[in-house]
């Protein structure tokens, strides 16, 4: 059986059995009591293409590798979700460059 298969195979042996083995985990140790759980669908089939305002490496004075990564995204109004999409680049830079990121609005 090739990785893949394996990985997969452990998935679905996992999943058919982590809803007895989580949920009395999470209520004993994660402080989840008096509460209502219901199971979210795992996937998350989302494609999406974002291009950020500002991004640059920044190095410490004689480094070869940056120290972070500088995000900067500017607005002329107020948004409600801003949180939420500057959430959305940090994991989505983060993920690609593999360096810390700062980022500013």
């Amino acid at each position: 059986m090739e990785k893949n298969q394996e990985t997969q195979a452990y998935d679905k042996i996992f999943k058919e059995n982590i809803q007895s083995i989580i949920l009395p985990f999470a209520l004993k140790f994660l402080d989840i009591k008096d509460r209502r759980i219901e199971q979210v669908s795992e996937s998350l089939n989302i494609t999406t293409a974002r291009e950020v305002d500002f991004l640059a490496k920044v190095f410490d004075k004689d480094a070869t590798a940056p120290e972070y990564l500088l995000h900067l995204e500017f607005q002329t109004r107020q948004e409600k979700d801003m949180v939420l999409r500057m959430q959305e680049y940090h994991g989505i830079i983060q993920r690609k460059y593999k360096y810390s990121v700062k980022s500013n609005v």
